[in-house]
């Protein structure tokens, strides 16, 4: 008798755990990213910043007003989908984009620029571009 009760309050507990477990477990779920459980996730922009120096008799110098523009790699050549910054005083410039492939463009003259492909990763909340030396 006391084998019989033991087997059926195992089995009883056995499907308690089965019943109750996904339960249990929604909090988690619910916590995990929303990638996960279907909604879309954000993304925050990562800034991108770098710095413009010109070529002189005595070696480098932070070159300021400096037109310089990012583009996404897929949509190089089109104008209308860049973002165009001027350096400032101090050679710096800066971006705010999405993660993504980009082809950033420091502009030596008003028909003449240097191109640069960077790759912009999400889990990176600033990505520095190297400087950039320009005549």
């Amino acid at each position: 008798m006391k084998t019989k009760l033991f087997k059926s309050r195992s089995a009883i507990s056995l499907l308690q755990f089965i019943l109750i477990s996904p339960f249990m477990a929604l909090p988690l779920v619910l916590s995990l990213p929303s990638e996960v459980h279907g909604r879309k996730l954000q993304v925050q922009p990562v800034k991108v910043r770098g710095r413009v120096d010109r070529k002189g008799n005595s070696g480098s110098y932070p070159a300021g007003h400096v037109k310089v523009t990012i583009v996404p790699r897929s949509a190089d050549g089109d104008e209308r989908a860049a973002t165009l910054v001027y350096t400032g005083t101090d050679g710096m410039y800066y971006f705010q984009v999405p993660t993504g492939t980009y082809v950033l463009r420091v502009w030596v003259s008003d028909k003449e620029s240097k191109p640069f492909l960077i790759d912009v990763k999400g889990a990176q909340a600033q990505y520095d571009v190297s400087p950039i030396v320009i005549p």
